[in-house]
């Protein structure tokens, strides 16, 4: 039987950057707009501590994940971050 994949984009946006303060946030609209040039995913996910984020997935029909804090430090592997995606969104 042959399965139906979906292209999801996970877009990975930590509150607190060291190095370039708020980054993530200004840097939304970028992403956004490229995202919507590719046009080939089904599914747009964001991961965050941001609560910021929650009306901007909102309004753009983007899924968000609130990230835990304990993978939101500036230590943390992107390998963390989509292990625990995948763990809350139960996408296989």
């Amino acid at each position: 039987m042959k399965k139906n994949y979906k292209h999801i984009a996970i877009i990975p946006a930590r509150k607190n950057s060291v190095g370039y303060p708020k980054k993530n946030r200004i840097f939304f609209n970028y992403t956004k707009n490229f995202l919507k040039r590719i046009k080939w995913f089904n599914d747009i996910y964001l991961s965050s501590d941001d609560l910021w984020f929650k009306a901007k997935c909102e309004k753009n029909n983007y899924h968000f994940i609130r990230r835990d804090k304990k993978i939101s430090k500036s230590n943390t592997s992107i390998k963390e971050v989509m292990i625990d995606f995948v763990n809350r969104t139960k996408i296989d």
